[in-house]
């Protein structure tokens, strides 16, 4: 189907890990449908799909279904990419299948996405009340000026009541097809048997390649909105986050970057 695929054989390790990963992340907030209608997003609407992904129908629970093949399973959302993925020691090729359908066939009703908002609306609240969290979130404000990453990955309450089933669809029809996804497994396996499987699992009618993805990110100024932010809470001790803005990265390098950077730090 077009989905790239990546195996990271390890001989002897009892345990298997399979990661199904879409390129769709919290920056994601502009961006061009097929067809080339512009559609903007609240903040947030990435980590709202990551759950939404969860439900199915009948109540159906997703995690329950893994845990009776003995897996682990769970998702997160970042700026650049939501991934699912499992752990386990036995039944692979079955936890590898629950994986890769429950992603590809979403479920959504409007009754599910009010729910969700709730739940989120919980899970807002709570990053809240951790300082580290808010250390990190006012930092990134004040950093960048127009720039997305200046936003929390899971929007805000506010946010998130603009969210509704049309918004959900239009995102995942965009974001979720294999062209834009990747499939990343590791453990003591034979890498074209895994393939295989896939294969036969993602021969279905709708998970096809689309056009190019066209994301609209607003251009970023040099400089930083403001050199200082402060909030009180209820710590121990003063904590303090400090960060450097830099702009100036060619791609080609920018892992090197990140681990010169890296060590310049902990020195």
């Amino acid at each position: 189907c077009g989905l790239p695929c990546y195996a990271v054989p390890k001989r002897g390790f009892d345990k298997k890990i399979a990661i199904f990963a879409a390129r769709y992340g919290s920056l994601d907030l502009e961006f061009a449908e097929d067809g080339g209608r512009a559609v903007r997003t609240p903040p947030g609407i990435a980590h709202f799909l990551e759950h939404q992904l969860f439900k199915k129908a009948g109540g159906e629970d997703v995690l329950m279904e893994f845990g009776k093949y003995g897996a682990s399973s769970n998702a997160f959302t970042d700026y650049c990419a939501t991934a699912y993925y499992f752990t386990a020691s036995g039944w692979f090729e079955k936890n590898l299948e629950l994986l890769l359908t429950f992603v590809t066939t979403p479920y959504f009703e409007d009754e599910y996405v009010a729910k969700e908002k709730l739940i989120i609306e919980q899970e807002l609240r709570m990053y809240d009340d951790s300082p580290d969290h808010r250390l990190y979130r006012n930092l990134m404000s004040v950093l960048y000026t127009e720039h997305p990453v200046r936003i929390d990955i899971g929007g805000t309450v506010e946010d998130i009541q603009k969210i509704d089933r049309p918004l959900l669809e239009a995102c995942y029809r965009t974001f979720y097809n294999p062209g834009n996804m990747a499939l990343v497994v590791a453990g003591d396996l034979e890498p074209a048997a895994v393939f295989r499987h896939a294969a036969r699992t993602l021969s279905k009618d709708g998970f096809q390649v689309r056009g190019p993805i066209r994301r609209n990110l607003p251009a970023e100024p040099p400089g930083v909105r403001e050199r200082v932010v402060r909030a009180e809470m209820a710590v121990s001790l003063p904590r303090v986050l400090v960060g450097f803005k830099d702009l100036d990265v060619d791609p080609r390098t920018a892992m090197e970057r990140e681990l010169e950077t890296s060590v310049v730090l902990d020195l």
